[in-house]
């Protein structure tokens, strides 16, 4: 069948599979077209997202990201969606990054965390991130880093480029975290 060949044609190898397990957002941003899409907001059964596991693994891939529209934090079964992706990056806005939500994370055999607050200035957060509240982010944030100052987590704090914030550096972001003290932190953009 077509299929078929079109799979024989890809080095799966190469693929960069993300998984949605929601698309349910706390957010509004201004880069999302989740709003403005006619589907519904729902997180994924866990037996589908099994039955996704399974069939990914049969094809011999891996998951590069947990994320696509919808922010993986507000998953009902974080924890045991987060086992069975050890390999994947989690990527969130981190509003829900507090409590039994960081605990899970941190104790989960995710390796690789990327925190989205976009901008370290504070008028310009909620031109990106509407609905944000970037006190809170900040402090999610930097409760994270601490507590994940030790262990095997690479924490990727992302620098978003856009009109807004094409001037900003990362020098700010550095010393707004005070990235000095967290070697398994950095910005990416």
């Amino acid at each position: 069948s077509a299929w078929c060949m079109m799979v024989l044609m890809l080095n799966l190898k190469k693929l960069r599979v993300a998984v949605e397990l929601t698309s349910c957002c706390n957010l509004s941003c201004a880069m999302c077209p989740l709003r403005s899409m006619r589907r519904p907001l729902e997180s994924m059964p866990f037996g589908r997202l099994e039955r996704v596991h399974r069939q990914l693994r049969g094809l011999g891939l891996s998951v590069y990201c947990l994320h696509e529209m919808g922010d993986p934090l507000l998953y009902p079964r974080l924890g045991d969606a987060l086992a069975l992706f050890p390999e994947a990056m989690l990527s969130t806005n981190a509003m829900a990054l507090r409590g039994d939500v960081a605990r899970t994370v941190l104790e989960s055999p995710i390796r690789r965390v990327r925190l989205c607050i976009d901008t370290v200035d504070p008028t310009a957060y909620p031109r990106l991130r509407t609905g944000g509240d970037f006190v809170r982010v900040a402090e999610n944030i930097r409760a994270f880093l601490e507590a994940a100052k030790d262990g095997p987590v690479k924490v990727e704090i992302q620098k978003m480029i856009t009109k807004v914030t094409r001037d900003e550096k990362r020098g700010p972001f550095h010393r707004f975290f005070g990235l000095e003290r967290y070697p398994n932190a950095s910005i990416v953009e």
